[in-house]
C-alpha cells in the first residue's frame, strides 16, 4: 500500500521543474555536443529587497487574441533574432536538456536533478533524480513520458507503470516548448501589448504584457534593449496572506549550435532564479543542452514493468479498473494549434504560456508545491 499512494507523487513533484519553461541530458547513445559558449551573462539576482517590491500594476485594456502592437511585435521580434532566429528554430527537431533544480526554504534545500527528452511530434519524456529517501533507497526515481503518435503516456516509480490521465499527460506536454513560446504566441492564441520601458538589475528593458486567450492576465516580460534577449518574467498569484508577486530571472546566456551548420545556433539561459516577493524559492542550473542528437522514437513509448492498477493522480480505490480502460480506449483530445490539450482539463488550459499550471490541490499556479511553501 505504501508504494501504491506514492503513485499520486508525480503531480506535485512535477512542480521542482520550475514553471515554465523549461533542459535535458544527453540522448542514450548520442555523442556529446561541444560545450555550449557563455554569450551575454546577466547574473540573474535582484537587487531590490521584499520591502521594496511595488505590486504589479494592473494591466491595460485586453487586446485581441492573436494581436500584438508594434512595438510589443518588435521586442519580441528582436529577442527571437538575440536568441537564434527563426530558422534556427525550425531546424530543431528533436532535444535534450539536464538540469538541477534546487528548492530553496527556511528549513534548508532540496535538489533534485531532471532529464528531459523531446521530438517534433508531441513526444516528452521526462526522468527526475530526487533527493528524496524512498524506503531503502536514498533516491526516488521517476519516469514520465508521452508518445504523440501513439497518443499514450505512462509513468514509472518504484518499479511499477501506470498509463497517464488526460490531466497528468496534459501537464507533461503544455508547456514543453521546444523550441520558444514567442516562436508560436500567435498560433496559440495570445496576444502581446507593449506597456513601457523597464529595467532589470539596471539594465534598460522592453516591457511587454502578455495575454492568453481566455483574456486573464498572465505575465509581463522583460528584454534588454541591448542585447535583446530575455531578462525576466514577472506574474501574480494568490497566496494565503494576499497576492504573491512572482519574478523568474534568466541569465547565464549559453550559445548552443544547431548541429550540421556552423552558422545556426540558439542562446539559452542556463540559470534560472525564481523569486515570491523578493524571496529565492527555486533555481534551475542546466548542465547539459543537446540539439538534434537523433534521439529515437522509442524512448516516448511505455517503460518496462508491471502495471500499477490506478491511474496516476487519481485515487486507486475510487477509479478500480480506470487504467485497464485508459490504456485501451484513445483519450479525446483537442488541438490548439501546436499544443495538445486533453478534453477535461479545462478551457483555461487551452494554450496556457509557460507559468501558471495547476494539478489539483496540491499544485498552485505557478506549479509549485504548496508543501514547500
Amino acid at each position: 500500500m505504501h508504494a501504491l499512494r506514492l503513485f499520486v507523487l508525480p503531480a506535485a513533484l512535477y512542480a521542482l521543474t520550475l514553471s515554465g519553461a523549461d533542459a535535458v541530458p544527453a540522448a542514450p547513445g548520442a555523442d556529446a555536443q561541444a560545450p555550449a559558449q557563455p554569450a551575454t551573462n546577466v547574473r540573474a539576482v535582484p537587487a531590490e529587497t521584499k520591502e521594496q517590491l511595488a505590486p504589479l500594476a494592473p494591466f491595460r485594456q485586453r487586446p485581441a487574441p492573436r494581436t500584438a502592437d508594434a512595438k510589443a511585435l518588435a521586442a519580441v521580434e528582436a529577442y527571437l533574432q538575440a536568441a537564434g532566429g527563426l530558422e534556427s528554430f525550425a531546424a530543431i527537431q528533436d532535444r535534450y536538456d539536464r538540469f538541477k533544480v534546487i528548492r530553496h526554504s527556511p528549513t534548508g534545500e532540496t535538489r533534485a536533478v531532471f532529464e528531459r527528452y523531446q521530438k517534433r511530434g508531441n513526444m516528452v519524456r521526462e526522468d527526475w533524480h530526487m533527493d528524496v529517501p524512498v524506503g531503502d533507497q536514498p533516491t526516488l526515481e521517476v519516469l514520465q513520458t508521452y508518445n504523440g503518435k501513439k497518443n499514450e503516456g505512462w509513468t514509472k516509480m518504484m518499479g511499477y507503470v501506470s498509463p497517464l490521465d488526460a490531466k497528468m499527460i496534459y501537464m507533461l506536454v503544455w508547456d514543453k516548448y521546444i523550441d520558444d513560446f514567442f516562436v508560436v504566441w500567435r498560433e496559440d492564441g495570445y496576444a502581446l501589448k507593449y506597456r513601457e520601458e523597464g529595467e532589470v538589475q539596471k539594465r534598460a528593458c522592453h516591457v511587454v504584457d502578455v495575454y492568453p486567450p481566455s483574456g486573464e492576465i498572465e505575465a509581463r516580460y522583460f528584454f534588454d534593449k541591448e542585447t535583446g534577449l530575455l531578462l525576466k518574467k514577472q506574474w501574480r498569484t494568490d497566496g494565503q496572506q494576499g497576492p504573491v508577486r512572482n519574478e523568474l530571472f534568466y541569465g547565464e546566456y549559453h550559445k548552443v549550435r544547431i548541429p550540421g551548420d556552423s552558422e545556426r545556433f540558439i542562446q539559452y539561459p542556463f540559470r534560472q532564479d525564481q523569486h515570491e516577493d523578493g524571496d529565492l524559492i527555486m533555481s534551475r542550473e542546466y548542465v547539459e543542452l543537446k540539439i538534434n542528437s537523433g534521439i529515437s522514437d522509442e524512448i516516448f513509448d511505455r517503460p518496462e514493468g508491471p502495471v500499477f492498477e490506478g491511474p496516476v493522480g487519481r485515487d486507486p480505490d475510487k477509479d478500480k479498473g480506470e487504467a485497464k480502460k485508459a490504456a485501451e480506449a484513445k483519450p479525446p483530445w483537442k488541438k490548439d494549434a501546436k499544443r495538445i490539450v486533453p478534453k477535461g482539463a479545462g478551457d483555461e488550459g487551452a494554450a496556457k504560456e509557460p507559468g501558471a499550471a495547476v494539478i489539483g490541490a496540491s499544485v498552485n499556479t505557478t506549479g509549485l508545491l504548496s508543501a514547500y511553501r
